[in-house]
């Protein structure tokens, strides 16, 4: 999608992540690649201010490694941003206030936007008694973690899971185990901790060397 534009409100320069050059890059680039209407692709549904892609993808458009991407991810979903879906091909990205950022009406300054501090961070264009539910819901809602957090968490523990190969599993998997939504990411890290040491080799008990009687002595 390269035709088109997308509209950028000053407030952007009070918002966080604005000198944080990678995050700020990388949700550019997400505000440009999101679809201005809904659309189908290969079977899949993607809605308006949703993008599907990989991280493969996403380092060859931005220049980022696979690994400053997700730790970009992890800040951009902690402060409702963007969600990022794990598929089996691919990765959904969904900019959360993509209306807001890109109405075509007048922004209208009484609303809440994605570029405040404090705990207004998330916004909403909704006044309605539903939104004490809809902010519960975003700040209760499942992160994935960042490599950085689970190398962390493992040397933490001092286990011998491989961090790599964790991440990767489960993001393959879109964070689901079996049919349940994983909800604790750490308690994923302890099961397969658990899962090590269970395969561990039992080591065999070391026998005694049995010395020889001298010449001319009995046993």
């Amino acid at each position: 999608m390269s035709t088109g534009w997308i509209k950028l409100h000053r407030q952007m320069l009070d918002w966080e992540w604005y000198d944080d050059i990678n995050v700020m890059r990388l949700f550019l680039h997400c505000l440009l690649r999101a679809n201005h209407k809904a659309k189908k692709w290969r079977g899949i549904d993607i809605a308006r201010g949703q993008f599907y892609t990989s991280l493969d993808s996403l380092s060859d458009e931005t220049g980022l490694t696979p690994m400053q991407l997700r730790t970009c991810f992890s800040k951009l979903q902690t402060t409702g941003e963007i969600t990022s879906s794990g598929m089996a091909r691919g990765r959904m990205i969904t900019v959360v206030q993509y209306d807001l950022y890109q109405d075509d009406n007048k922004l209208n300054d009484s609303l809440v936007t994605g570029f405040q501090q404090g705990s207004n961070r998330v916004a909403t264009t909704n006044k309605n008694v539903n939104n004490e539910k809809n902010e519960k819901k975003v700040i209760s809602r499942f992160t994935p973690p960042s490599l950085e957090e689970v190398i962390s968490y493992c040397r933490e523990r001092k286990n011998n899971v491989e961090a790599n190969n964790f991440l990767n599993h489960y993001e393959a998997n879109g964070w689901m185990r079996g049919k349940n939504k994983i909800k604790d990411w750490k308690a994923c890290v302890r099961t397969w901790e658990a899962k090590d040491n269970n395969n561990q080799p039992a080591q065999k008990p070391t026998q005694q060397k049995r010395e020889m009687p001298k010449a001319g002595t009995e046993e």
